[in-house]
Formats: structure tokens, C-alpha cells, sequence
């Protein structure tokens, strides 16, 4: 398609073992927040969505 941007979807999701940064990861990448001294568990699903604007090497980037 000409004029028109290419979309595309990832879903990623993120496990791991007990107390190993998962919600902090989460928070910093979906809310940019970060806070070192939360020990804080959490047992829980956590369901987001962020959007990225990606640039592609070689391709020139589409006006907004």
C-alpha cells in the first residue's frame, strides 16, 4: 500500500521466577515509572497495551 502505514502487532509476554522484576519491567516499560525500593509482591495477570513507533533501517520514515 502506497500512503499508507504498515502496522504490526507483537504480543509479548513476560514470565519468570519470584521476585525477579516482572511487575517492574511492566511498570517501566507501559507506565514509565520505576521504583527501586518496592518490594511490594504481586500475584496477579496484568493485561496492557503500549504503542511504539518503530524506525526500520533503509526505509524512509512515512509523514504523520
Amino acid at each position: 500500500m502506497i500512503g499508507k502505514e504498515q502496522i504490526e502487532t507483537f504480543k509479548v509476554i513476560i514470565i519468570g521466577e519470584y521476585a525477579s522484576g516482572k511487575s517492574a519491567l511492566h511498570k517501566r516499560i507501559i507506565r514509565d515509572e520505576f521504583d527501586p525500593y518496592s518490594s511490594q509482591a504481586t500475584i496477579s495477570n496484568t493485561f496492557a497495551t503500549r504503542i511504539f513507533r518503530l524506525s526500520v533501517p533503509g526505509k524512509e520514515p512515512q509523514g504523520d
